[in-house]
């Protein structure tokens, strides 16, 4: 390989790792909503309902918990999850991997 084929390969890589980075540190700014659970067998109707339960009690916790309040917004945001999460949970949906919601079925 000659300097300018290394150069672009390994300017290649970067641009793909920097993608990466970018992308897992968004998510990590996210709240989870109904995309990140599978209803399973359970109608639609009450998955919407459990659903609308499970945010409003996870936006509860972190509009009015104080490491919410004081923390950054990476820490509100895991208060959230971790609330809306244990709801779903609590209800019987299983998480969803981020591929299944990518891919088609």
């Amino acid at each position: 390989m000659s300097f300018p084929q290394i150069r672009a390969t390994t300017l290649c890589a970067l641009a793909v790792l920097s993608g990466t980075i970018f992308l897992v540190g968004c998510a990590s700014f996210t709240n989870y909503d109904s995309d990140d659970f599978d209803p399973g067998h359970t109608s639609w109707q009450q998955f919407v309902i459990d659903n609308r339960n499970c945010q409003s009690k996870a936006a509860t916790v972190a509009d009015y918990d104080m490491r919410a309040i004081d923390g950054s917004s990476f820490n509100r945001h895991r208060l959230y999850n971790r609330t809306y999460s244990d709801c779903m949970k609590e209800h019987g949906y299983d998480t969803r991997s981020w591929l299944q919601n990518v891919l088609p079925k």
